[in-house]
This record gives C-alpha cells, sequence and structure tokens, in this order.
C-alpha cells in the first residue's frame, strides 16, 4: 500500500467515526443479527454466565463498568444532553447512579456474621466527570465520563472484581477483542433487552481517535453506550461510543489517548514512608528525572534522604533547606549566618554563602537555581554558582518556576510581578494576593478575602477561578495540583477543569508536591505519608 492510500485510508476512517450523518447515537444500544431476508428477534451476542463480568453494571440507559473499587468507566454523553462539536458541557449531569446486578451483596456492618447468599442488584450514587475535550473537536470525540462512587463498590457488595484498564499500550488492527453490554437485540436493535450479553470480533481500523469494528451481524446497539471493549489481555481498551445497523459498524473511543486524563481517577494508596518528621523538602533531579525527598526528623532535627525504601542521614539541624537547579542540595545554618551546599556522602557540606533570612530551591539548569533574601534588606539573592548577586527587592512571598523564571508578590501583597532570565526585567501580571504557588510553567494565586484560587494564564492581567478556599494548596508541576480543606479534613485533587476537584485523602496537616508525587503529614503523629496510583 502507497503511503497516499495509507493516507487516504485513515482520513477516510477519522470522517467515519466523526460524522453524525454515518452513525446513530446509541444512549442504550443492543448486540443485533440479520442474515439474508432473514432476521432473528434475538441478538447473537450469548447471554454472559453468572458471576462473569460483574463489575459491567449500567447507568441510566447505559453501560458502564466498574474500574477500580471507586471508580467507573462509561460514555460521556450518556451524562450530557449535547455531542458536539463545541459540545456545552453545562449540560452534562454532575450526578448519577451506577447499578451492579445480580451480585451478592456485603454483610451489613451491624450484622457482619450475616453472610447474605442471594443475588440483587446494588446501586451505588456517585459524582460524574466528563472529559474536558468531548464534543469540542467533532462529533463525539473523547466520548468519555468517570464516575467516583460515593463509597467504595466493595463495601456493599463482595466478589466484584473491577476490570482493569489499558492506558499504555495502542490498538493493533486485526486484534481480538469482546463486547459486552446491555444494549438492545434483534436485527436492526429493534428489541428491548434486560440481560448482560457478550461476543467476540476482530479490530478492522483504529487510531488515537476511534477504534473501528464492522460486522453485518454483530454490532452496538441502543442501551451499550459506554460499555467495555476488551483485549485478549482482560483489560478495557475502549468505550462504545456509537454504532450503526445499516452496515454492522460500531466505533469505540480508545482510553490510551486519554491515559493522562482517565488515570487521574484511578483510586491511589496512601503509605506510611516515615515519621515524625517537621518538614519536607523536595526537588527534582533533572538529569535522571528523579523526585529527590528529604524531610527533617522531628526528635533530632537532623535532616535526611530518602531512597525509595530507607532514609539516610545527609545532615544536622539547619534554619532551612532547599533543592536547587539539577537536584543539589542546600541549608541555612542553623543561627542564619551561611548557606552550605551538600556534597554527597563522603564530601560533606561546604559553605557557598553568607548570612540568609531564608532561602529557596527552582528547577534550573546546573548550578543556577539556589535563591536567598538578604537578612536585613529582604532583596532577593541569586546564586549562579560561584557567586550572588540581587535579582529582587524585598516581597512578602516568592515563588520559582523553570529555568529562571521567578514570580513575587510585592511587600503588601497589592500585585505579583514576574521576572524572566532571558528579560531580565520584572513584569506586572496580577493585582492583590494573599499568597502564591509555582511550579514549573503553573502560577497560582490566593484572592484576598475569599481566598479562591486563580490561575495565571499566561498574560498579564488575565487569571481564571478554578477553586475555593483551602488551607494551603501543593503544585507538582502543569498538571498536579493540590488542597487541602480549610478544616484539614480531607486531601483533593484539581481535574484540570475549573472548579473540579476530586477528594483522594483523608485529614491532614501539611501536603508537599514535586512532579508527580504527593506528600502529606498526619495530625497528630506527623508521620509522612505519600500517595501513589497504580
Amino acid at each position: 500500500m502507497t503511503d497516499k492510500r495509507r493516507l487516504r485510508r485513515k482520513l477516510l476512517f477519522y470522517l467515519l467515526i466523526g460524522a453524525v450523518g454515518a452513525a446513530w447515537l446509541i444512549g442504550v444500544w443492543v448486540f443485533g443479527q440479520q442474515v439474508g431476508s432473514k432476521t432473528f428477534p434475538l441478538s447473537i451476542g450469548a447471554i454472559v454466565p453468572e458471576g462473569q463480568y460483574q463489575a459491567v453494571g449500567t447507568i441510566p440507559g447505559c453501560t458502564a463498568t466498574l474500574i477500580d473499587q471507586e471508580t467507573v468507566l462509561t460514555a460521556a454523553h450518556c451524562v450530557c444532553n449535547d455531542q458536539g462539536p463545541s459540545a456545552n458541557l453545562s449540560t452534562c449531569t454532575g450526578r448519577t447512579v451506577f447499578t451492579l446486578h445480580n451480585v451478592l451483596p456485603a454483610p451489613d456492618p451491624a450484622t457482619p456474621w450475616l453472610i447474605p447468599n442471594t443475588r440483587k442488584d446494588v446501586s451505588i450514587p456517585g459524582t460524574v466527570y466528563v472529559h474536558p475535550d468531548y464534543g469540542q473537536q467533532s462529533w463525539l470525540f473523547y466520548d468519555f465520563a468517570i464516575i467516583k462512587l460515593d463509597v467504595p463498590a466493595d463495601t456493599v457488595v463482595r466478589d466484584v472484581a473491577p476490570i482493569p484498564i489499558e492506558l499504555v499500550v495502542p490498538n493493533q488492527i486485526g486484534e481480538p477483542v469482546t463486547l459486552v453490554g446491555y444494549g438492545r437485540t434483534g436485527a436492526g436493535c429493534s428489541d428491548a433487552n434486560s440481560e448482560k450479553r457478550t461476543f467476540s470480533l476482530t479490530i478492522k481500523d483504529c487510531g488515537p481517535l476511534g477504534i473501528l469494528l464492522e460486522d453485518p451481524t454483530k454490532y452496538v446497539c441502543s442501551g451499550d453506550s459506554g460499555s467495555p471493549l476488551i483485549n485478549a489481555q482482560g483489560r478495557i481498551i475502549g468505550v462504545a461510543s456509537h454504532g450503526d445497523a445499516s452496515n454492522g459498524r460500531s466505533t469505540y473511543r480508545p482510553l490510551y489517548s486519554s491515559a493522562g486524563w482517565i488515570s487521574q481517577f484511578l483510586s491511589g494508596h496512601w503509605a506510611k514512608i516515615w515519621g515524625p518528621v517537621d518538614d519536607v523538602i523536595l526537588g527534582m533531579n533533572t538529569i535522571e528525572s528523579w523526585p529527590l525527598i528529604c524531610a527533617i526528623q522531628a526528635a533530632s532535627g537532623d535532616i535526611y534522604s530518602y531512597g525509595g525504601v530507607s532514609w539516610t542521614k545527609v545532615g544536622g539541624p539547619g534554619a532551612a533547606f532547599a533543592v536547587a537547579g539539577a537536584g543539589q542540595l542546600f541549608g541555612l545554618s542553623p543561627d542564619k549566618s551561611a548557606v552550605m551546599r551538600y556534597g554527597g556522602a563522603g564530601h560533606g557540606w561546604t559553605k557557598v554563602g553568607g548570612a540568609a533570612g531564608d532561602i529557596y530551591g527552582a528547577v534550573d539548569l546546573h548550578p543556577r537555581g539556589l535563591y536567598a533574601t538578604n537578612p536585613v534588606s529582604g532583596d532577593l539573592m541569586a546564586y549562579d554558582g560561584a557567586s550572588w548577586h540581587k535579582l529582587s527587592g524585598p516581597g512578602k512571598q516568592f515563588a520559582f518556576g523553570r529555568n529562571g523564571v521567578v514570580y513575587r508578590l510585592d511587600p503588601g501583597g497589592s500585585a505579583v510581578f514576574r521576572y524572566t532570565r532571558s528579560s531580565n526585567q520584572w513584569t506586572k501580571i496580577g493585582g492583590p494576593a494573599d499568597a502564591i504557588y509555582a511550579a514549573g510553567n503553573a502560577l497560582y494565586a490566593t484572592s484576598p478575602g475569599s481566598g479562591d484560587l486563580y490561575r495565571y494564564n499566561g498574560s498579564p492581567s488575565s487569571w481564571t477561578k478554578i477553586g475555593g478556599p483551602a488551607r494551603m494548596f501543593a503544585v507538582g508541576d502543569d498538571d498536579h495540583l493540590y488542597g487541602l480543606g480549610t478544616d484539614g479534613a480531607a486531601v483533593f485533587q484539581y481535574l484540570g477543569v475549573p472548579n473540579r476537584w476530586m477528594k483522594i485523602g483523608g485529614p491532614a496537616d501539611a501536603i508537599y508536591a514535586v512532579g508527580d508525587v504527593l506528600l502529606a503529614t498526619s495530625p497528630g503523629s506527623h508521620d509522612l505519608w505519600r500517595y501513589t496510583k497504580p
């Protein structure tokens, strides 16, 4: 096949999966069969035996699948009234109910010795999150929705194993796949159905925006929308988006092309890694793209470095510590009379500066990235590996982006300024703020009085409100922003859409982030915990 023919084929495929006239929407789809002039009233799909694919359930009008004990995957058009292009996401519902059918309920906590043996339908309410690009580029593109259940499924049902998802490996033409859904049945999807059914096909064509299946006797119908497409390894690779009974074509949206968005909803796990601690210092080894985690032991005040399994003492007490540049650790002596650099095991600490009020570290090209404030004037000084020079006058707060980008909240909190090394000048980019937070290319500020959080859009005076007040925020990078509730009772993750946050943890004293690493200290004990996702 020539390159031109390959390109023509791909273009035709993308037109097929995006054209409204080429297929009909499957709000509740079905498996149908038609042979010659004869039609068969029953779906060719086999009824799923009891106990199999128990994680495949329904939301009103659609199929949906439990992918971990707190997370359900379905199609966005199942919860939205606009399919695009330029879909109005305000038409999407914020809440729905997920139902697992013919499953064994969990014992009542009040009578845990009584084990229910009668299967029944169990419904769990949850909060809906729709892919931010759904229906924006074209009809039904990025047709994904996530439902975060109010309670974990395994607290109300038993022996229901979530179906894992494939977010890394792209799909292949000819790959065998299994369809499971609650859609209508019969030729042309003409008959109602209340059973969970399944059959197998092979992928006819695929790309980052769609997976095409084609068989005149096997296709999806109304009711199957949101249902899983499962590969030979038993992992979900796509979600049913639309089908056409006239030609037996079924289109699924591939998960791997939205891996970043989907993965943020997968239930994470908190594990204690040390404690108690007084403070946490984070940075990034940019040469090896590896996060650096240090903490101050509460009992001694000594600083320790985390190696992934154990902790190693690297220094005694200090007034402050910072990780700067490509991953260099610095400290301010207890009496604030000297700035010191850690040279690694066997090399100890070396003085690189005199007295300072505080020190800060930023990701930068070695040996840059270290900053300190003058203890008398409050001026911000920058270290270039050999000497110090004044970068700014005093500020209420400083925050640091990547490679020489610095932000300053002026002493009165009346304005936010931005400095770039390339321009060597400061520019006013925002008005009054209580606090500023930065990492990578991202900058956030809290509004005086309300405490609401605003994101800087990249142009002076252009800011967008993305959340309400919090006790504190932590920024890992452009894609990782977290908040600790005002009462310290819960940790939340920002989902990339203004005012959409998801609870990922319980009470905490403080939170810390770098890259995709999130840490928190527990109230009372001050133990240090790390949040990880599968």
